[in-house]
């Protein structure tokens, strides 16, 4: 048995027990009228009409947008253009070339700085198109954080949400935490999406980031869901991140996909990368963001997105007061797009 699979029958033995669970019963929507963000009441799996059923194949997009550094506002405001015209935009070059039907995707953001929610709010492609889990932080599982995940659910898609719910981990230094959707596809069909992002860097993290994905899969697989998938920054820069996934009995959609492409191929090559290219640095560019799915759930297509995304911004000195136009990187990850089936 390898380090991983030791890692996590710990997990199931010691840290799945009891789990903070902090749920809330609306999600966001624009209303131009009143030009407010107002909460919509979750669909309950009792309520009187009856649930619809909806396609048996989605798309989920999950994107690190990276609170470090300097212009989040503007940042942000590029990546979500960016989406907007290569993903959104029926006459995109992007929709006319992939595979992907171009149909509304759920976003799973991390690292959306607390200061950042005016941009993500004013944006037209978010206000015409999605709700929201969050409107600021204070339906974080650490309101004062000063970053958090936020949940992008396209409007045709938010009577089918049943459940929006966090899971704070208790083991995190860092305030990491995961943010759940469940979709009620068909009165028997649960889908619980996921998005999370892992404690970073080497050392005691290294302990903790099985424990974190550990209590992901244990909601992913609820007695009560059919399909699930966590889609994040998931760091797997430890020994005991190597098999974790395998150990835990997920499906890595990226590896799914290639060997649907070219079977025995090297799934952990280059074009897999995510991270270490926005800005290259020190430390070798990896796959650190992933799709992993569990139950009735099958991955067919997959993307990277934002590859070499810059974006022009304004710098003010803060000793002289003079502005100057710098580009800089939207953010230092490559997004993921990637098509689920529901079987």
């Amino acid at each position: 048995m390898n380090r991983a699979s030791d890692s996590s029958s710990e997990i199931s033995a010691s840290q799945l027990a009891t789990q903070t669970v902090l749920g809330q019963s609306a999600v966001f929507i624009y209303n131009e009228i009143t030009d407010n963000w107002d909460p919509k009441r979750l669909h309950c799996k009792d309520d009187t009409e009856s649930t619809p059923e909806i396609s048996s194949s989605f798309k989920v997009l999950s994107w690190n947008v990276d609170f470090t550094g300097r212009s989040r506002l503007e940042r942000l405001s590029a990546l979500l253009s960016h989406l907007q015209t290569t993903i959104i935009d029926p006459s995109s070059t992007y929709a006319q070339e992939s595979n992907i039907p171009i149909d509304l995707p759920i976003i799973l953001l991390q690292e959306i700085h607390c200061t950042c929610f005016p941009a993500l709010l004013a944006h037209l492609m978010v206000r015409k198109h999605y709700a929201l889990t969050s409107i600021s932080s204070a339906t974080w599982s650490h309101r004062f954080a000063r970053y958090g995940l936020v949940t992008l659910i396209p409007l045709g898609l938010t009577q089918f949400v049943e459940n929006v719910f966090r899971c704070p981990f208790t083991n995190s230094t860092m305030g990491r935490d995961a943010l759940f959707v469940d979709f009620r596809m068909h009165p028997e069909k649960l889908i619980r999406i996921a998005t999370t992002h892992l404690e970073s860097l080497r050392g005691a993290s290294d302990e903790k980031r099985p424990v974190q994905l550990g209590i992901i899969t244990n909601f992913l697989r609820a007695p009560e869901v059919y399909g699930g998938l966590v889609g994040g920054d998931m760091n797997p820069i430890g020994p005991l991140d190597e098999g974790l996934t395998e150990s835990l009995g997920l499906v890595d959609a990226w590896i799914a996909t290639r060997q649907l492409v070219a079977p025995g191929t090297d799934s952990e090559g280059e074009e897999g990368h995510t991270w270490g290219y926005q800005p290259l640095n020190r430390f070798p560019p990896r796959r650190l963001d992933k799709f992993l799915l569990t139950g009735n759930l099958r991955a067919s297509e997959m993307v990277r997105l934002g590859v070499g995304l810059k974006v022009k911004v304004s710098v003010t000195d803060m000793k002289t007061g003079n502005s100057t136009e710098r580009v800089v990187w939207a953010t230092d990850h490559y997004g993921l797009l990637v098509k689920i089936n529901v079987v």
